[in-house]
């Protein structure tokens, strides 16, 4: 079980507890360390893109993925990282309160209920409330099906530019793979991954940056014509120029969502018809 962005938790109380028990010193203590805190930096799949990502709890900071923290301070990052702390093999948060540490506790590669996970060690805990961890599912459940949905209806065109934008393949070597071929993967990636699936799905980021990807494969947009800078390959039209910090595909993307981007935009749109 996991709790992708797009899927809202329940209210009331998760207790998570380590999968793994001692013999206690005495028949009244539970059978668990008394304290064990786990690493407050881990490397987790995340469950909306299916990459891994480094996550981190940092209080007040939006987003627990470390790449993602490029604004806060080394220091304050140091000094405030927060670490799974369990207390005689329980720990215990509240949801709306603590809301994010959930979402955290549910994504980070040693939970129990994390699907394809990055590590091949042991889980170290689980989630041992059934009834939210059941509420859970079922909006997953929902969401995968809304999502499945529309990945079996969609019309071929826009299904090829969502899918561009999802990384899925639409070719073979030198080859078109066809519809089915395509359709297959991206009711895959709607069913495994329904929150990203949805959230990109009418998204302005998913149509240009998929337009500009394909731009690129065609060679239609050319970047090394001059160094950290974009043209229009067939007349060398000037584009942008371009931070070397970002990739070119980010760039573009940014310009293109600019207002300086519109003209960009209108004849990434015209190559598109």
């Amino acid at each position: 079980m996991e709790a992708p962005s797009g899927v809202k938790l329940k209210e009331g109380t998760y207790t998570f507890q380590l999968t793994q028990k001692i013999t206690p010193r005495v028949p009244t203590e539970a059978p668990y360390q008394k304290k064990k805190v786990l690493a407050g930096q881990i490397l987790s799949r995340d469950p909306e893109t299916g990459r891994a990502r480094t996550a981190r709890f940092i209080p007040g900071i939006k987003s627990f993925w470390l790449d993602e923290q490029d604004k806060v301070d080394p220091k304050y990052a140091r000094a405030n990282i927060w670490s799974p702390e369990f207390i005689n093999g329980t720990l215990v948060l509240e949801h709306p309160r603590d809301e994010e540490l959930i979402r955290y506790m549910l994504t980070r590669d040693d939970f129990e209920g994390k699907e394809n996970r990055v590590s091949k060690e042991p889980p170290v805990y689980t989630l041992v409330d059934e009834q939210q961890e059941a509420e859970v599912d079922v909006d997953f459940l929902l969401a995968k099906h809304k999502a499945e949905g529309i990945a079996l209806t969609a019309k071929l065109a826009d299904m090829k530019q969502h899918a561009t934008f999802l990384n899925i393949a639409l070719t073979s070597g030198k080859n078109e793979r066809s519809e089915e071929a395509i359709r297959k993967d991206y009711v895959k990636f709607a069913s495994s991954n329904p929150a990203a699936f949805m959230k990109s799905i009418d998204s302005p980021v998913a149509r240009v940056t998929a337009q500009i990807k394909t731009a690129i494969k065609n060679g239609q947009i050319d970047m090394a014509h001059m160094k950290n800078q974009a043209h229009w390959a067939e007349s060398k039209g000037f584009i942008m120029a371009l931070d070397p910090s970002k990739t070119a595909l980010n760039n573009l993307v940014e310009f293109a969502l600019s207002e300086k981007g519109k003209d960009f935009v209108k004849r990434l749109d015209a190559l598109n018809k």
